[in-house]
């Protein structure tokens, strides 16, 4: 989420992907897809679809609810209400398995109607299912939206996997210290005296 909206050009955004994509081996090379524009960079590369759109509008406060209510965001975010009531603008980063995007309801039932079973099998290798290709995507997806937030400050990150909303500290210490569980895991916190404080 930002505070305003400051889109980075789409070719630079390209670019950074294009090699960021080969030095971590996903490709030699990566195609850019139609959809791409000025500020909007969609790509393949190696199997894997990546996206980053980058939006003028903020997003619903009901995308946000179950990280705004659990007690882990109040301890590694407390202004992460704040943060969200008052965005401006929103870039959205994907990494996804596969060369068509079967997860789209509409594009999906279109592509069943025409392929059939086929589509079913298609579908089937398109989903990140191990841990490795789960591992692939989040380094990928981070180190994307590292350099996003380097040139276009974050007023909040909802890192959507674990449905977590941190602060561009917290995610920037994660990603120097290597430590995609800070992100991808939520503990539940609870106490026995009823509240979550000192000791």
């Amino acid at each position: 989420l930002h505070d305003e909206f400051a889109p980075i050009n789409g070719s630079e955004l390209f670019d950074f992907i294009s090699k960021l994509a080969v030095s971590l081996k996903y490709a030699p090379e990566v195609q850019l897809m139609a959809t791409s524009n000025q500020k909007d960079i969609h790509v393949h590369a190696g199997g894997y679809r990546i996206l980053v759109s980058q939006n003028e509008t903020p997003l619903a406060m009901d995308g946000f609810r179950n990280a705004l209510t659990t007690a882990y965001t109040g301890v590694v975010f407390p202004d992460a209400r704040r943060a969200v009531q008052s965005h401006k603008a929103n870039t959205f980063v994907t990494v996804a398995k596969g060369v068509l995007p079967t997860s789209d309801p509409e594009i999906g039932g279109m592509l069943q109607k025409i392929l059939g079973e086929e589509f079913k099998a298609m579908h089937a290798m398109n989903q990140i299912t191990t841990r490795d290709d789960a591992e692939r995507a989040m380094i990928l997806c981070s180190a994307i939206t590292r350099f996003v937030t380097q040139k276009h400050k974050a007023s909040a990150i909802h890192w959507c996997p674990s449905d977590n909303l941190v602060s561009q500290d917290f995610f920037e210490t994660s990603i120097i210290e290597n430590d995609l569980i800070m992100l991808g895991s939520r503990p539940n916190l609870t106490s026995s005296a009823g509240r979550i404080g000192e000791g």
